[in-house]
């Protein structure tokens, strides 16, 4: 399937990219708390403590790790076992609770109706449109009928429509094969990316999800947070 061949690809990356010593990657470093301001500032109104939260694409854990403090009982799914160990060193630094589990966000490995929360992180941009709606199904099938569908995301359609005719970009279908260079790394990892908007991520999501709330530019980087309902 496509999908596989595209999470191949990001286990590959994820996992040089989890090699390399980075204050990111270390939940504690203030580098790190500086990303998850946001969920202490905005996320909190909208999750209460007690319920259960689950993160698709948990990377080292940062997050999650934050939301729990919040007292909700959370679980990180990761594709990249290297990015697993890292959620692993930092839920062990801290004393956390948190689940990791190795997973995609396209077959979640999680029941039907068992979770309250679920959190997909920027991760848009590694999805088409078709593959997006599998992301939608799979958050649907796992939340409880009053769960909450909570998506960030940046717009990045505006610089696409200004590179698309750049011979530097192989711009198809609204994907950008990106060479991403990693540290340690002598050769580039090539990584397919999609351009989105916050309008078009809501026509899809409304298919499954009632829209309940956008908030834009949480962050330094305009980050959109979009929060969902589960369509009874």
């Amino acid at each position: 399937m496509k999908e596989q061949v595209k999470e191949e690809i990001a286990k590959k990356l994820s996992n040089a990219v989890a090699e390399n010593d980075h204050d990111l990657l270390i939940y504690k470093s203030e580098l790190s708390q500086s990303k998850v301001k946001w969920i202490d500032e905005y996320l909190y109104k909208y999750i209460k403590p007690g319920k259960t939260f689950v993160e698709l694409g948990c990377g080292s854990g940062k997050q999650i790790f934050k939301v729990e403090e919040l007292g909700l009982k959370v679980t990180g799914i990761e594709i990249s076992k290297g990015m697993i160990q890292r959620a692993i060193n930092n839920k062990i630094a801290i004393g956390s609770k948190a689940e990791i589990i190795e997973g995609s966000y396209f077959d979640i490995p999680l029941n039907n109706n068992s979770v309250d929360y679920v959190l997909f992180p920027k991760n848009i941009i590694e999805c088409s449109y078709n593959e997006f709606e599998i992301v939608c199904n799979e958050v649907y099938r796992i939340l409880y009928d009053d769960g909450k569908f909570i998506i960030t995301m940046n717009e990045n359609f505006e610089k696409y429509m200004d590179l698309r005719n750049s011979d530097k970009f192989n711009i198809i279908n609204g994907c950008n094969n990106n060479e991403i260079h990693v540290p340690n790394k002598i050769e580039a990892i090539e990584y397919p990316t999609y351009y989105w908007t916050a309008g078009f991520a809501n026509y899809i999501v409304t298919k499954k999800f009632v829209f309940n709330d956008m908030l834009d530019g949480i962050d330094a980087k305009k980050t959109i947070l979009l929060i969902y309902g589960k369509k009874k």
